[in-house]
């Protein structure tokens, strides 16, 4: 048996026939028709969408597109794989060579949507993608918290008796915690993008600002998250740390990562601000 997996247009004869079989896939179930989101052919080539098909010693045997959305994350689009070949690793070859093109694009993140009838592709996207086991005890070290590893075998113990990890900010801090699985000084999520645009304008970044970035995502997306719930009233951990590790950081952070969670500039804009802002003039 040889794969190999080839780039098509999605309206070329073998690639239109792979997803004529999907589509009949699909309707064969109960699906509802506000969870029908598939991407006709013309959109998939409307939207720039970059789609392979698998072939099996020759024979197309599956297909899979992914549509990015600028540098921030890539969508999976339209994964099939015929029948007779399922059960012989073509669709985990299909997710490896989609996150070969997207980490080539410098797009880190994934993302999918599926049906809750797809019970084979559910379990492969849940074997394919990083899972992070998190404990909570007790105790767990002088700070409440830690994370051991990275990616798929990262490790987080979050304490359940730490005073400031109670109630609704137990919530942040199991977003915020695992997110060091990710995120780092300078590598990785936040990182990465802190030491290459600091070496451009030729400056030293303080040394725990990437960890102030976190800490206010994770405290935004938490508000936000539980606004929707109907509490108004949460306020972000960060905001008890303003005065102490995070002096200088408020003014920067409330201005120019609110406006990239906002979605009204860049995450480099945000970053090259902040850093502008916060970094000690030279003497």
């Amino acid at each position: 048996m040889q794969i190999s997996i080839v780039e098509k247009r999605p309206d070329s004869a073998t690639a239109a026939q792979l997803l004529a079989e999907l589509d009949a896939h699909l309707l064969a179930h109960p699906y509802p028709q506000e969870s029908r989101h598939a991407f006709s052919i013309d959109k998939l080539v409307r939207e720039g969408v970059a789609f392979f098909v698998t072939l099996n010693d020759g024979k197309p045997a599956g297909c899979g597109g992914l549509k990015l959305f600028g540098s921030e994350y890539g969508e999976i689009k339209r994964m099939y794989v015929r029948p007779i070949y399922r059960g012989l690793g073509l669709g985990k070859a299909m997710l490896n060579r989609l996150a070969e093109h997207a980490q080539r694009q410098d797009v880190k993140l994934l993302r999918l949507e599926t049906g809750i009838y797809e019970t084979e592709a559910i379990g492969l996207y849940e074997r394919f993608g990083k899972r992070i086991l998190v404990d909570v005890s007790p105790f767990a070290w002088e700070f409440g918290a830690y994370t051991v590893g990275e990616g798929e075998s990262a490790h987080v113990v979050v304490s359940s008796t730490d005073p400031g990890y109670q109630c609704f900010a137990a919530l942040e801090m199991l977003m915020h915690e695992p997110s060091h699985a990710i995120v780092a000084p300078a590598s990785h999520a936040i990182g990465t993008d802190l030491k290459r645009i600091s070496e451009e304008l030729g400056v030293k970044p303080r040394p725990n600002l990437w960890h102030a970035i976190l800490f206010y995502t994770s405290g935004e997306l938490t508000r936000r998250a539980l606004v929707k719930r109907s509490v108004h009233n949460y306020q972000p951990y960060i905001a008890g740390m303003y005065e102490r590790g995070f002096r200088g950081f408020k003014q920067p952070l409330e201005t120019h990562w609110q406006a990239y969670l906002d979605g009204k500039v860049s995450r480099e804009a945000a970053i090259r601000q902040i850093l502008i802002e916060t970094t000690p003039p030279k003497k």
